[in-house]
This record gives structure tokens, C-alpha cells and sequence, in this order.
């Protein structure tokens, strides 16, 4: 019944020819209009689904105390400067803070220039302004002395706003939220840089650091999209001079670009009917496609060019092509996509949208490859000098050949060191570190690391672990008991590895305790009544501070909130430092109701998701691509066989990252669905071909020499094509896709060997052998 059915197809595709290309074109027409909607995001909040837990308690974070995204700007003294307070210096900032201040996307700026201190006058607390009117500053040596001796005993600015030894300050500008989009982050960095250029702080002397969300989704966007200019043209000259390595036609290289730009045309085209936008991780998804998707066309050209050489015409050639590959490439196309869906079982949005895209690119590049593709080519012309031969034979073909008495000989051995490095593979996996911090992602050399450097040695990280307390009752914050137990939970934190200085409503209060009592140490403490809180607050807005408490306590005084700034650190880090917390929350505050957010809490679940996600997704693709090859090969036995090639390469490649110290990240979940899909691919091929010749009559080393001498020449031209495509990427300014070109590389070079050399290994070595007698064996021999 499917011999009849893709006999009827075949014949449909190339008799109605015309009406086949019509229809394409439609199609295409109508996935070219919603590429208008279009748009590219980079936003955390966009990897969680909306009822999530941690995208929720990161809502209600801005719901009650604002934006917790900020753009950091840090100000370093030169070599020859005794502290970065200078007249240049500050007069750099005060221009700065400024141009932030008046900014459409800025809600609130702290930097030196409007820093204010506190003192006391009769019992009066008053606000004073360290600098206070910077038209009349003249940086004499008197000024800059009475600001240096002022900032040394602002211990709520030291370590949070500058450093204990003068040296270095940062500019801090929390930025306006806006949903689902990352523009007014991008829009805001290059408005800052353009500030800078216009202003040459850098020609005067001014040693100006980038940090914050705001400047790492610009690095992310605008590195995109370098990347894509770069990595793409080449591949796509890659493919062109490899097509026409191969074919030795215009037709030849015409024809597979038609099925790929389709395909991403109508991938794109979906995207933009849904609403999906472009992000890090589907930025490359045309070059993923038109990698992948020219597999099934090279397929099918290999095969059309054979039988138009062989004497068929151009129509029965196509007809052929479409018989003799509709059932191997449907299988191909269905592990594949079956691999890029099992990534959509991760909880993170972008993964999930990923795996949709790209398994809709890949059906959409089979569907093309048998349809257009066939109709396109039942319309050429045999070449009369016919230098296609090489497709019969060439260095390829005789390569291939040889390996049937190899893998005969030997296959006893080839099995038994595949085993061993799998065996030692599994022993190194379990090695392999999981880390999705977005800050690895740049490559040391990059401005990006070295700014996260800066921030990390010199004001120990530009992000915050956020904590929400909920006192459970209005005016709660204001209990002295609820605060002192706030305050020791604040300085235990503190005192962990890879934690900076903390800021809180608990610094306020205690800072003007002390400045109440003559600048007295021993009062930088919680006073011992409500009452008294709630004066010192009251003394404290009655004093007209340019800082309210907006982002610290919640209007009713029920939530309060702990900043924590923390080392931009592996995950596993970051893990150890919320484990701890959560432990110490939950052993020795129990009486407190805390909630632990912020962007160091994203992207500690982004990584735990993934490594959830990895795992899942692998054992969903094993179990449904078995399942296919059941169906397909209607054989235990040769499910079992096609299973070790296509698992073997991945296997090996997990221990070569364990053994390299390669971390595990969003992009590894994508090379392990890619990579295990062509593996896949490879084998269905391979067994298909051997399968038809057992079928009629043959022994298996007849069998498996037409499977390596058919099949494996168009593995060998596919894996020639996605392993060099691949390896474009390790051009790339991110370190993931610098990996994952490396890493698909690796697979898919593996994948080959283990197609090529250890199936047929295993075939004989499993097969029965009194299908082999000495007589016949040594006639096969002969004859090859």
C-alpha cells in the first residue's frame, strides 16, 4: 500500500509538474507577508511561561518596589590619580548623570555627583548634598579634600556606590521595565555611547567601564547580529563552492537553495503569523535550516543524476528519485524533527519555540524536497559529455568501497573499541557541569568579560540576588524585633563567598540612629521601639532627600527589600550561594516569609530547566525514534542495530566535553537534538539500502557493500556539507555557538564513522553466520 501510494504521489508531482511549482509559489507568496511582524527580544522574563513560580515572585518584586534592572557605569582613577575624585572625574560623572536623569528609559540615577549625606544640627537631621551646585565647583584642593573626607565614613556608599579606597565609583541608572521587548534597553546603551563619543571622555583621560542588564542585552542584540553577517554569507559560500564540487552543474547548485530558502521562508513566515519574536537562540535558525534542510535534496539529486546518466529521462529520473528516497527521507526528516521536539518538553519558552521552528524548517525542507525539487528537475537535460560519472565513480564511491572487506575482516575489533570508548565515556558524563550564565557566553578577550571582570574584583558583581520579606502585616517593617531578625538573615548573606555589599531600608535606619547620636558606632543599630523607627523614618523624608524609600519598603510598610549584590559567577557558584540562603532561610528563620528573586534567581532555574530539559529531551527522542525505526525497519533486531550508531556518536562526544571541561548549556540541548537527529539520518539511510538488498536475495556483505556504495556516498557528501556548515560557527563572538559549531562537528564526523564503519561491523558480527560460506564469501571478495 505505500509502494502504491508514493508511486501515485511520484506520478502526481511530476506529471502535474506545473501545478506542483504554483502551488509552491503560493505558499511562498503567503509566507513572505507576515515577515513584516517580525522583531527581535532579549528579555529574561521571556524564558519563563507565564505561571511559572520564578517569573512570578520576580513580577511581584516589580510590582511592589520598581525595576530591579539597572545600567552600571564604572569610573576608575587613572594611574597617576591618588583617588577617582577628581575635578575631571567628577565633572565626567556630573555630565553623565545628567544625560541618564533626562533620559526617556531612566527612572532614577545614584552616582557622586547627587550624592547626599546626612548630619545632624539640634537634634535637627539634616540632608546635605556632596557637591552642591556643581556650576559653582571649581575642584580646587580644598573641595576635593573635603569630599574625600566625607566619602571615607559613608559606610552605606562604601563598597555600594565607591570603593573603600577612593579609586573606583560606579554611575547607577535603573531603567524603566517594559514587557516582552529589550529596545528601550538597546535604545538607552547606544544613546549613552553616543553621549560618551560626542562628549571624547576617552581622549581626556576618563576610565569608563560598561555593566548591568541594559549594556548585556545591547552586547547580546548587536553581536546577533554581527554574527548572522558573518557566519551566514559563509556558509552560504561554503554550500554553493561544495554543490558545485559535487554536481559539476548550475542545476546542481540552483535547485537545494530553492528547498532551503523555502523552507526558511516558511519557518520565518510562521513566525511571524504566531507572533514569535527573534531572540539568541533562534537568531540562527536559518543557518541551522539551510544546513539540515539540504540533506533530502542532495539525496535526491544524487539519486536523479545516477538514473539521468544511466539514460532514463528527466521525468522517470525524477519519478525514480521520488520512489526510490520518499520513505528513507520521510523517516529522516521525522528523527530529526522528533529530536528538535523533544526539546520543546524544557520549561524555558525560547527552547520550546525553537524545537517547533526548526522541526516545521525541516518537515517544510522534505515536503520541498519532494515536490518542487522533483518537478524543478523533471525539466532538465541529460549533459551530453555526461561528467556526472563521478557520481558512479568516483574517489568517494571507491573510498566507501573498501570499507565492506574492512569492517568484515576486523569487525570484531571495531566493535570491541567502540565499546570501550563508550564505556568510558558514560564514566566521564557524569562530570559534566551545567552553567547558563549569560556572562559566559562572551569570550575573555571580549570588552563584555572583561567590564563583568571589573565589576566582580572591584564591587564584587553588577547584579542582585533580590530578597522580598513580607512582614504579614502593614507597617510590619517598622517592628524592631521583624528588622533585627531581617538584619542578622542581611548579615549572613553578606558574609558568604562572591557577596558584595547589601542595600536595604536596615542601612537607612541604622545610619540615622547613628547620625541622631553624634555619629556614635554603637548606635549604627535597630532602635529598640517602633516608635522610635517610625521617627527616624519620619525625620528622614521631613529632611527633603532627593532618595525615597519607594524601592526598598512597599508603600503600606507590609514588604520590605534586600539587595544583595553577588559575583557575576558559574551557575554552580551561584547554585551553592542560593542553597545556602534557602538552607539557612529555612533552619534558622522560619518565622520569616521570604521570597528569593531577582536576575541571579532566573538564571539559576534557567539552568536547572535545562538540565531537566537535557535529560528529558534525550530520553523522549530515544524512546520515539525507536519507535520509528520499529515501524519503519518492522524489525527488533534491526531497531536494536540502527539504535547503537545513531546513541555511539553522542555518547562519545558527551565524554569529550567532560574530558575538555565543556559546560553544559542551552545551546548543548540544541547540538544533542541536531546532532542525534543526524545520526539518525545517517543510519535510516544506511539501513534502508541494506534492507532492500537482504530483501532480494543478497548476502549481508552484498548487502552492506550496496548500502556503503549507494547510501553512503550521499552520507558522506551530507556529512561533508553539515560538518563544514557546522564549523562556520566557531567564527562566532559567542562562546556556545563557537561550542556548538565545534561540538556538531565532532557528532557529525562521529556519526559517519559510526555509519560507515561500525554498522556494518556490528551487522556481521551479529548476523547469522551460516549465511556466509566460504565459497561465496570469497566470491564477493573477488568480485570487489
Amino acid at each position: 500500500m505505500k509502494k502504491t501510494f508514493i508511486h501515485a504521489f511520484a506520478e502526481i508531482v511530476v506529471e502535474k509538474r506545473l501545478l506542483v511549482l504554483m502551488i509552491s509559489a503560493v505558499l511562498l507568496v503567503l509566507s513572505v507577508v507576515p515577515l513584516k511582524n517580525l522583531y527581535f527580544e532579549n528579555n529574561y522574563e521571556i524564558w519563563f511561561m507565564k505561571d511559572d513560580p520564578t517569573i512570578m515572585t520576580y513580577q511581584k518584586l516589580r510590582d511592589l518596589f520598581g525595576s530591579s534592572q539597572y545600567q552600571l557605569i564604572g569610573v576608575e582613577a587613572q594611574d597617576n590619580e591618588k583617588t577617582v575624585i577628581t575635578k575631571k572625574n567628577l565633572n565626567a560623572i556630573h555630565k553623565i548623570t545628567e544625560f541618564l536623569e533626562d533620559h526617556e528609559f531612566v527612572t532614577k540615577v545614584a552616582s557622586l555627583s547627587k550624592y547626599q549625606h546626612m548630619k545632624s544640627e539640634n537634634d535637627i537631621l539634616k540632608i546635605e548634598d556632596l557637591i552642591e551646585d556643581f556650576d559653582d565647583f571649581q575642584g580646587s584642593a580644598g573641595e576635593i579634600d573635603r569630599i574625600e573626607d566625607i566619602m571615607k565614613n559613608e559606610e552605606m556608599a562604601i563598597g555600594a556606590l565607591i570603593t573603600r579606597d577612593l579609586r573606583h565609583t560606579m554611575i547607577v541608572a535603573r531603567q524603566v521595565f517594559k514587557k516582552d521587548t529589550a529596545d528601550h534597553k538597546i535604545k538607552l546603551v547606544n544613546d549613552l555611547k553616543d553621549f560618551l563619543e560626542k562628549e571624547r571622555f576617552e581622549e581626556k583621560g576618563i576610565r569608563l567601564h560598561w555593566g548591568g542588564d541594559a549594556y548585556m542585552a545591547e552586547r547580546f542584540s548587536s553581536t546577533s547580529e554581527k554574527d548572522s553577517k558573518t557566519t551566514t554569507p559563509l556558509m552560504l559560500l561554503f554550500l554553493l563552492v561544495f554543490l558545485l564540487l559535487s554536481f559539476r552543474r548550475f542545476s546542481g547548485i540552483i535547485l537545494p537553495f530553492v528547498v532551503i530558502i523555502s523552507s526558511i521562508l516558511v519557518s520565518f513566515g510562521f513566525m511571524g503569523v504566531i507572533g514569535w519574536s527573534f531572540n539568541m537562540i533562534n537568531f540562527s535558525l536559518a543557518t541551522l535550516i539551510m544546513t539540515i534542510g539540504i540533506g533530502d535534496s542532495v539525496h535526491i539529486l544524487v539519486r536523479f543524476f545516477q538514473q539521468l546518466d544511466n539514460g532514463m529521462t528527466a521525468k522517470y529520473a525524477a519519478k525514480d528519485s521520488i520512489e526510490t528516497l520518499f520513505l528513507p527521507c520521510f523517516y529522516t526528516s521525522l528523527t530529526t524533527a522528533i529530536g528538535f521536539l523533544a526539546i520543546t518538553s524544557t520549561k524555558l519558552i525560547p527552547l520550546k519555540e525553537f524545537g517547533y521552528l526548526a522541526s516545521i524548517g525541516v518537515f517544510m525542507a522534505f515536503i520541498f524536497s519532494v515536490t518542487t525539487l522533483p518537478a524543478l528537475t523533471s525539466f532538465l537535460r541529460p549533459k551530453k559529455n555526461k561528467t556526472n560519472k563521478k557520481t558512479q565513480a568516483g574517489l568517494v564511491v571507491k573510498l566507501v568501497g573498501r570499507i565492506t572487506n574492512f569492517t568484515f575482516t576486523y569487525n570484531k575489533t571495531i566493535v570491541l573499541v567502540s565499546l570501550i570508548a563508550v564505556i568510558f565515556s558514560i564514566g566521564v558524563i557524569k562530570d559534566l557541569k551545567f552553567d547558563a550564565n549569560p556572562s559566559s557566553y562572551f569570550k575573555k578577550s571580549d570588552p563584555v568579560r572583561q567590564d563583568i571582570d571589573y565589576f566582580n574584583r572591584i564591587f564584587d558583581g553588577g547584579f542582585n540576588l533580590e530578597i522580598i520579606v513580607d512582614s504579614q502585616k502593614e507597617g510590619g517593617v517598622k517592628d524592631p524585633v521583624f528588622l533585627n531578625r531581617v538584619l542578622q538573615l542581611q548579615n549572613y548573606i553578606e558574609s558568604l563567598k562572591n557577596v558584595g555589599k547589601s542595600d536595604s531600608i536596615l542601612n537607612y535606619i541604622r545610619r540615622i540612629y547613628e547620625v541622631m547620636n553624634n555619629n556614635d558606632p554603637d548606635f549604627y543599630r535597630i532602635p529598640e521601639t517602633r516608635e522610635l523607627v517610625a521617627q527616624l523614618l519620619l525625620m528622614y523624608s521631613n529632611s527633603g532627600p532627593d532618595e525615597d524609600f519607594s524601592d526598598m519598603v512597599s508603600f503600606d510598610y507590609r514588604y520590605m527589600r534586600l539587595s544583595v549584590r553577588h559575583a557575576t559567577v558559574s551557575n554552580s557558584e551561584l547554585r551553592k550561594t542560593i542553597e545556602q540562603v534557602e538552607n539557612k532561610i529555612q533552619l534558622d528563620f522560619p518565622d520569616l516569609s521570604i521570597s528569593l528573586t531577582g536576575d541571579l534567581v532566573l538564571f539559576d532555574n534557567m539552568n536547572t530547566y535545562i538540565k531537566q530539559g537535557l535529560v528529558s529531551s534525550f530520553l523522549i527522542a530515544i524512546a520515539v525514534i525507536g519507535l520509528c525505526f520499529f515501524v519503519l525497519f518492522r524489525s527488533f533486531k534491526y531497531s536494536i542495530l540502527a539504535i547503537i550508531p545513531s546513541l555511539t556518536p553522542i555518547i562519545i562526544t558527551g565524554g569529550i566535553m567532560g574530558i575538555l571541561g565543556i559546560d553544559v548549556d542551552i545551546m548543548t540541548m540544541i547540538v544533542a537534538a541536531v546532532t542525534f537527529g543526524i545520526a539518525v539520518d545517517d543510519t535510516v539511510h544506511m539501513m534502508t539500502r541494506y534492507m532492500l538488498s537482504r530483501k532480494n536475495g543478497k548476502t549481508r556483505k552484498e548487502s552492506v557493500n550496496a548500502a556503503l556504495t549507494e547510501s553512503g556516498r550521499a552520507i558522506v557528501y551530507t556529512s561533508f556539507i553539515l560538518f563544514f556548515g557546522f564549523s562556520v560557527l566557531i567564527l562566532s563572538s559567542f562562546v556556545p555557538n563557537i561550542f556548538f559549531g565545534f561540538l556538531a562537528g565532532l557528532v557529525i564526523v562521529s556519526a559517519l564513522i559510526a555509519n560507515l564503519i561500525l554498522l556494518p561491523a556490528v551487522i556481521f558480527l551479529t548476523g547469522d553466520k551460516k549465511a556466509y560460506s566460504v565459497r561465496e564469501s570469497q566470491q564477493v571478495l573477488s568480485n570487489n
